[in-house]
């Protein structure tokens, strides 16, 4: 009995010293190795791409032109190359009446200044020769008249009637000799005055419809692309189409530098303090988002 209350007690304590050393046992420590990198934090914003060098076409015809021809958007354009083609019927008609305008009043000042004027001086001074020779010959009829009523062959009235004549005579002389000072002096330059106005007046506005018709076509100022820009047309807002009418200084297509391309990006004011200079950026184009 005692000696297997001795054994019982000799396999206790050795379960109790197993179960004690289990227990006691610990996993060797894991390790992880730190190191310090740059690292990259990623913002999606969205953008558009803008050509740093462009130029906006528009017309400049002061009323409302149709667009006969548009090269299409995209197309690659150089200097002095047409790209849109505005209506100048309507010009043209002008120009038409316009030229008969410059032709009447060139023709009016030529008349005036070889014929009609130099006629009517010549007719006045005429005029004036006649009315002196006439003056000279009531002078001898007064003094033929005056030595016969000194011998009393002729009454006081007749005499004092030639002499009222003469002196209306001379009247009339001196009212055509101012006449024909006024004419030269005052009337004649102001009639050539306003013919040459009206001639210069005729010119010039030939000379702007002239211009306007020939802006009628609009050429590339640079190279690049071209861009069709988006406005209110018809109730829609869209870009321009061939037989639209556009107005005065709507601009509607633009050339653009496609080697001066930048990306303008919104970016959100949360997250502009992340934003550097000189920090890379990937673009990815929406309509190719694959590239």
């Amino acid at each position: 009995m005692h000696c297997d209350r001795d054994r019982c007690l000799r396999i206790a304590l050795v379960l109790v010293l197993s179960f004690c050393g289990y227990g006691c046992r610990r996993d060797a420590p894991q390790t992880y190795r730190v190191e310090l990198r740059d690292f990259a934090v990623w913002t999606q914003v969205n953008g558009s791409l803008e050509a740093v060098e462009s130029r906006a076409l528009y017309s400049t015809v002061s009323q409302p032109t149709t667009i006969l021809y548009l090269a299409p958007e995209g197309t690659r354009i150089k200097p002095g190359e047409v790209v849109v083609e505005l209506d100048r019927s309507p010009l043209d008609l002008q120009l038409a009446s316009l030229e008969k305008d410059r032709s009447l009043a060139e023709a009016k000042l030529r008349v005036l200044q070889e014929a009609e004027l130099p006629l009517e001086l010549d007719d006045l001074r005429q005029e004036i020769e006649k009315a002196a020779y006439e003056v000279n010959q009531q002078k001898a009829v007064v003094d033929r008249t005056a030595s016969l009523f000194e011998e009393d062959l002729v009454s006081a009235s007749e005499w004092a009637s030639q002499q009222v004549r003469l002196e209306r005579m001379e009247a009339a002389t001196s009212a055509l000799t101012n006449r024909l000072a006024l004419l030269e002096q005052i009337v004649h330059p102001a009639r050539l005055q306003k013919a040459q106005a009206q001639l210069e007046a005729a010119r010039r506005q030939l000379e702007l419809v002239e211009e306007q018709a020939a802006q009628t076509t609009l050429t590339s100022p640079i190279e690049g692309m071209v861009a069709h820009l988006p406005m209110h047309m018809d109730g829609a807002y869209r870009t321009v189409r061939e037989g639209d009418t556009i107005l005065r200084n709507q601009k509607f297509v633009m050339i653009a530098d496609m080697d001066t391309l930048i990306a303008v990006c919104a970016v959100p004011e949360s997250q502009v303090g992340g934003i550097v200079p000189g920090a890379a950026a990937v673009i990815t184009p929406t309509a190719l988002p694959e590239v």
